[in-house]
């Protein structure tokens, strides 16, 4: 027999050896915060602001059929210009309501976009900034492309592929510019055939972007419960997406 000790195994032979991809554990990731209060109030403002869109619509058809009754000889007679200014006030009363919500839910999503990029920092995503995904929504113009540019690094972690939230981008920037087109100042219009040209391209202008605003809120919709959802799975089940 000999005296020597038996040799040492290979796989501990390197002190740096990297431990089994099996070992690791649920710990390794921070902790993750349920999002689903601020979805569930953000896309209940998102369909109220649609609904008060959709009434605008009509509001500014109603105007545009005031005029038509009302008639060009009679137009800017002191009661006409009365009876079309009253016409004119539910389209103001809806297009105000519209904003007060949607500033709403601007606000709420600024709070939700935070939380879900720390839950996605906590699963490990980099390069994101969850300031800027809230802050990003009160820049002007810029609010069209930061948010979402962290909202789909965000989402990855949990749905994957990030095409609603694409879509929801898509649709809710081309409504945004269809309906500042439809914006005509009516009170400046000197002429009677002005006024209809004025009226009629309001209304075309505000009913795309009625439909633009309904397909982005559709997928607004989808987006914010899917996140939603499977946030809550991973609280539930404590372990990594």
């Amino acid at each position: 027999m000999s005296a020597l000790p038996p040799p040492t195994p290979r796989h501990n032979a390197h002190p740096f050896a990297q431990p089994p991809q099996a070992s690791r554990s649920a710990a390794a990731f921070g902790s993750v915060t349920p999002s689903s209060g601020f979805g569930v109030a953000i896309i209940v403002l998102l369909w109220v602001e649609l609904a008060a869109i959709l009434l605008s619509v009509a509001a500014a058809i109603y105007q545009q059929r005031v005029f038509s009754d009302i008639g060009g000889d009679a137009l800017f007679e002191r009661w006409a210009q009365d009876l079309l200014e009253r016409a004119g006030d539910p389209y103001r009363t809806t297009a105000l309501v519209a904003l007060i919500v949607g500033l709403a839910a601007i606000i709420l999503l600024a709070l939700w976009s935070n939380r879900v990029s720390h839950n996605a920092r906590n699963r490990g995503v980099t390069g994101l900034s969850p300031g800027l995904a809230a802050g990003g929504w009160f820049i002007p113009f810029a609010q069209a492309v930061i948010p979402f540019v962290q909202l789909r690094r965000a989402a990855k972690p949990f749905l994957g592929a990030t095409t609603a939230i694409t879509a929801w981008q898509v649709f809710m920037v081309s409504g945004a510019l269809v309906s500042r087109l439809g914006a005509h100042d009516i009170e400046q219009a000197s002429t009677s055939s002005s006024l209809s040209d004025a009226l009629s391209q309001r209304v075309m202008y505000v009913s795309i972007a009625a439909v633009l605003f309904a397909v982005a809120t559709t997928c607004a919709t989808r987006a914010i419960k899917d996140i939603d959802r499977r946030v809550s799975k991973t609280v539930e089940s404590g372990m990594p997406c």
